[in-house]
């Protein structure tokens, strides 16, 4: 088993497409970079990365995807690396921000209906079925009834 690295060397982020104000109110900011902050939260330190404030380079790109700003999401789409290893979200996401026309903002619950309408195809019948809220036994009775010869 591999030896886990030890609490010392994690750190504790937050991350917000905007300037969190009523926070910031609430506690002392202390701007440690363009777009990144650093509160104190008990006795831990907490990092904040605003998407909005962060800067446009290469090194910021697959977080600009994620901002509110379109320019800025348009950057990040024209400058991140893509990689295999990237999760199904982010390799979506990435395909759409190269695409033109993208409305902003992309929520998640719209990225899962384009999941579904671009994937069903791929589902069987009977589950496409089940998902209409079918019980097993009316799936049943439709799919029989397909397969058999008119």
């Amino acid at each position: 088993m591999k030896k886990l690295l030890p609490p010392g060397d994690f750190r504790r982020y937050a991350v917000s497409t905007r300037y969190p104000r009523k926070l910031a109110g609430m506690v002392p900011f202390r701007q440690i970079g363009e777009g990144v902050y650093e509160v104190g939260w008990a006795v831990r330190r907490i990092r904040i990365i605003v998407l909005s404030r962060i800067p446009r380079k290469e090194k910021n790109a697959l977080w600009l995807l994620f901002s509110t700003l379109p320019e800025n999401v348009e950057y990040g789409a024209g400058h991140c690396r893509h990689s295999d290893e990237m999760s199904t979200l982010i390799n979506d996401l990435f395909k759409k921000c190269r695409m033109e026309g993208i409305a902003m903002p992309y929520t998640m619950e719209d990225y899962q209906r384009d999941y579904v309408r671009e994937h069903i195809h791929k589902l069987p019948p009977e589950e496409r079925f089940r998902g209409l809220g079918l019980s097993g036994e009316e799936v049943r009775k439709i799919t029989e009834s397909k397969k058999q010869p008119r």
